[in-house]
């Protein structure tokens, strides 16, 4: 049966252009994810209870806006991702940069940041008052 309506759509979405085709697919998407999300909705989560709908419609909403843009967005999209998660893993090192011990705290963030432990140890010793000797 789905084999049959695959290769029905197939043939009705080979003569239509590009846009009339994204279209389609958007409302077969639309149509077949009602029943996916409220049986999606019903598993649970091991110690949490169910799924969050609002959580569920923005992860699919998120997904279908990945597919409805063009490469060029993509990729400047994943760009942004990459500047930002690099910006967050040197968290430690850029809020420590003023202080004395900068170099320090980069290396430790540097190679050790990857473990949480490591990344919260750094952080914690960037926003710490710096020590003065009298």
């Amino acid at each position: 049966m789905t084999l049959a309506r695959d290769y029905g759509m197939q043939a009705v979405m080979s003569e239509l252009d590009e846009d009339d085709r994204l279209e389609a697919i958007r409302r077969r998407l639309a149509a077949e994810s009602s029943g996916t999300v409220d049986q999606f909705m019903k598993t649970q989560l091991p110690n949490r209870g169910p799924i969050p709908k609002g959580l569920v419609y923005l992860v699919i909403g998120l997904g279908m806006a990945y597919v409805g843009m063009t490469w060029g967005m993509q990729t400047l999209l994943g760009w942004c991702v990459i500047v930002i998660c690099v910006c967050w893993y040197f968290l430690p090192a850029l809020v420590g940069a003023k202080r004395p011990d900068r170099m320090a705290i980069f290396v430790l963030n540097l190679f050790l940041g990857w473990t949480l432990v490591g990344w919260v140890v750094a952080l914690t010793w960037a926003v710490l008052p710096v020590r003065r000797s009298v």
